[in-house]
């Protein structure tokens, strides 16, 4: 393994936090929609240790849930496939703080500080909101700051656009938009102004195009090797180690900034915004 913040291909094939551990870690897994941040929680993180939190999941259980359909009769005939059904659950989850209950659920409402859950939240970070809403219940409870990480899934927002319309349930366009531009705009908060006092765990992007990932193969006939299921390889970026203070961006050595300067250029929508916070 290379120094902590070189560009590496990972040979361990798994991103780990807090040395693997199985209790007391958050991880913040942001990326737009439609980045892969679920095929990435899948195969580039021991995603049996966490307890998820994923919103889109929540939206797709809802239609299924007898107390929301009595109250809300629509939701038995909306399809996923259609935006404006999707905003319109969207509203209702809000409505019904069913985020909040579902972090609840998950907690357990315990405070056993050498037991706490692995938390994991599948999310977009276009804004602060979660780390806001979040942190200071979670440090009341016992979590602690060098146990709290954020990974970054980068994508090709163009590819993107096109898993987005392959998918069950299909976001607009202009949430598309916004998620990615928005979470490449967090990010650039985060390293030019630093992270909040409740997050000094590990801080990581990766980059998660087709191009980018390998995998293991197998003997196939006629000497032929066959590509299996298995990611051997994977492409990221650790800008900072749990515990250890983070660089500002402009301090940060130069071939690291110029790498992650062209992911961005390269793979976020094109924004002036985006290019100036990355220059």
């Amino acid at each position: 393994m290379k120094t902590f913040l070189e560009y590496t291909q990972l040979q361990e094939r798994q991103i780990q936090y807090g040395k693997n551990a199985n209790y007391g870690q958050i991880v913040f897994f942001a990326g737009g929609a439609a980045s892969g941040k679920g095929f990435s929680i899948a195969n580039f993180i021991d995603a049996t240790k966490f307890r998820i939190r994923d919103v889109d999941q929540l939206k797709s259980q809802m239609t299924r849930m007898d107390s929301l359909l009595k109250k809300y009769p629509e939701l038995k005939d909306l399809k996923l496939s259609d935006p404006q059904a999707v905003f319109r659950l969207h509203q209702i989850a809000k409505i019904e703080r069913l985020p909040e209950k579902q972090m609840t659920a998950l907690i357990g409402g315990q405070q056993y500080p050498q037991n706490l859950p692995n938390l994991l939240f599948d999310t977009t970070l276009k804004d602060l909101d979660d780390i806001d809403t979040y942190m200071p219940q979670f440090l009341r409870i016992g979590y602690q700051p060098e146990n709290v990480h954020i990974t970054w899934v980068l994508t090709d927002y163009s590819v993107a656009i096109v898993r987005n319309r392959q998918r069950e349930r299909v976001v607009p366009d202009d949430i598309m938009l916004k998620t990615h531009t928005g979470a490449a705009l967090t990010i650039a908060h985060l390293l030019r102004a630093g992270l909040p006092r409740s997050i000094n765990g590990s801080f990581t992007v990766i980059l998660n195009n087709p191009e980018e990932v390998t995998f293991y193969e197998k003997p196939g006939k006629d000497g032929v090797t066959i590509p299996t299921r298995t990611v051997k390889d994977f492409t990221y970026i650790k800008l900072k180690q749990e515990g250890r203070p983070m660089p500002s961006y402009l301090e940060m050595e130069s071939r690291i900034r110029e790498t992650l300067y062209h992911w961005v250029i390269q793979n976020a929508p094109r924004s002036a915004e985006i290019r100036r916070q990355y220059q």
